[in-house]
């Protein structure tokens, strides 16, 4: 997907195609949310050389490329999995035989890196949190949009876990369910935080 131009992605979405997964567009708002917070990184007024001002961003900046990086990552592992989760269901519609430990394993595997999805933004928004008091004024409002487009990211992907946990067994649909509850938790806290506290001085 982030080898293709945003027109043949939005046309994908368009025409029903894999890539359009909501799970695809959830990365790549996790993906351009690192990258504002980087370019804030890039024109905050740094100050001397020492400041602790430069110590924290020139810390932070690599880390958000990292995260940058690994949302992109997330994308052609779903897309495999997705892919042959749909493959193995309907082979066990057309056969009546059944695959079950495959397409359980399929299902936790996709639950994971669903997991994985709220855990890099909940990372996110705890580096561009650092950050905040180091920003110009005048680049408050990406940090802004890279708060409110992690919490969308997050609500995206917490309410697709739910659909996959009723197909987890028992113990895992626990385990997944409270690391979701937990981080969801985290990143709306985190987020509105980082809302008022923006808006507070901006305002």
């Amino acid at each position: 997907m982030f080898n293709r131009t945003l027109e043949d992605f939005l046309d994908d979405i368009s025409d029903g195609i894999v890539v359009g997964h909501s799970f695809n567009i959830a990365t790549l708002l996790g993906a351009v949310s690192a990258s504002l917070g980087e370019m804030v990184c890039f024109l905050a007024d740094e100050g001397g050389s020492y400041s602790e001002k430069v110590k924290v961003i020139n810390r932070i900046k690599p880390q958000l490329e990292q995260f940058k990086t690994s949302f992109q990552k997330l994308t052609p592992v779903f897309n495999e999995h997705y892919k042959n989760l749909k493959m193995e269901t309907g082979k066990n519609k057309e056969s009546g035989s059944t695959s079950k430990e495959k397409i359980d394993f399929l299902n936790t595997e996709i639950a994971e890196l669903y997991i994985d999805l709220l855990k890099y933004s909940n990372e996110v928004l705890a580096l561009i949190n650092s950050v905040k008091d180091f920003v110009k004024t005048s680049n408050l409002t990406e940090l802004l949009t890279s708060s409110i487009l992690l919490k969308s990211l997050s609500e995206i992907g917490f309410f697709n876990l739910t659909i996959y946990l009723k197909y987890l067994d028992k113990n895992t649909r626990e385990r997944v369910k409270t690391r979701a509850d937990m981080l969801y938790s985290d990143i709306c806290k985190s987020s509105d935080y980082l809302t008022s506290t923006i808006k507070h001085k901006v305002v």
